[in-house]
């Protein structure tokens, strides 16, 4: 993490912290139902592309709106937005799973289905994806055979197709660190990953997926603790003493970035030992989207952001997200 740019007003510091990264991919798995309920497996789990658009439905929460297929042979892109043929799509999705990997490397995944008519994806096809709406992809693949080469599937008019999709959301597994200058003290600083083997703070299953609009927001806390391991968080000291006010968004497309900042006044956060940590969950720590801890700390006394009645102090940080 490089030195940050702060801001000094009077009565007022301000630290601006790099994004927090997450990071997702997706795969689809394909079978042909019959009425009686026998099946026949088309095309096993193959990895798919997450589009732009993609990235920017994952801000809105809309992304499982729809499944599309079609035959067409053109080979996925990040600028696509729909098929290149298509054939059908479907907008009955049931959710299968949401589960948390208990061991690294750590990762939440959600698991979707979606269920085409018998008859109503009839035919050759070599193409999937799903999204908002038929133009405008959250994700686009090729359909794939076992080696990862593409194939064609065929589709018989007494069968219906359905299509499983995962989405896995992978926090990051090593520490980030860095260092910020305020006041003239130089503060070295530790980013981790917190309470990734907990769904609600990275996959909560009563909200979906995405951020959620206009639900997006984060919960947060300053302390004088310590900072955790990767699959618990902060332990000990004092947290979120007097007033504060958080600040979120707005998100900007093309950004994959989700911002925030929180104010603590006058009163808040005046520890003796400074401030070590600040923590953070986007959406909250019930039905969040990841959770981060940040560690502060100085060679000074305190160790941690000298934080006094005198002034308040503004911590801003977003939440990004990559395929």
């Amino acid at each position: 993490m490089s030195e940050s740019p702060l801001i000094w007003l009077p009565r007022h510091k301000e630290i601006i912290l790099p994004a927090l990264k997450t990071k997702l991919q997706g795969f689809y798995r394909m079978r042909a139902v019959r009425a009686d309920g026998s099946q026949r497996l088309l095309a096993d789990w193959f990895p798919n592309l997450i589009t732009n658009g993609g990235l920017d439905q994952f801000a809105a929460g809309n992304e499982f709106s729809l499944c599309a297929v079609g035959s067409g042979n053109t080979a996925p892109a990040v600028t696509n937005t729909q098929l290149v043929s298509l054939v059908g799509t479907t907008t009955t999705s049931v959710v299968i799973s949401q589960t948390t990997q208990s061991v690294s490397p750590y990762m939440s995944a959600y698991e979707v289905q979606f269920q085409f008519p018998i008859g109503g994806a009839t035919g050759n096809l070599s193409e999937v994806g799903i999204g908002s709406s038929a133009t405008a992809l959250f994700s686009r693949a090729l359909i794939l055979n076992g080696v990862g080469s593409p194939t064609t599937i065929t589709i018989l008019s007494s069968e219906a197709l359905y299509v499983d999709y995962t989405l896995q959301i992978l926090p990051p597994l090593t520490d980030v660190t860095g260092t910020v200058t305020l006041n003239g003290v130089v503060y070295n600083t530790t980013v981790r990953a917190s309470q990734v083997t907990n769904l609600s703070y990275w996959c909560n299953p009563a909200e979906g997926l995405g951020l959620g609009n206009p639900n997006a927001n984060f919960s947060t806390f300053v302390s004088d603790g310590a900072l955790g391991p990767i699959t618990g968080g902060p332990t000990g000291g004092t947290g979120n003493t007097g007033t504060f006010t958080i600040t979120n968004g707005p998100y900007v497309n093309g950004t994959y970035t989700y911002p925030m900042s929180v104010t603590y006044g006058l009163t808040a956060a005046n520890y003796a030992n400074g401030i070590s940590i600040w923590g953070l969950t986007m959406n909250g720590s019930s039905n969040g989207r990841g959770a981060f801890q940040i560690g502060f700390a100085s060679g000074t006394t305190p160790p941690g952001i000298a934080k006094t009645g005198s002034y308040t102090l503004v911590l801003n940080a977003q939440m990004s997200w990559t395929a």
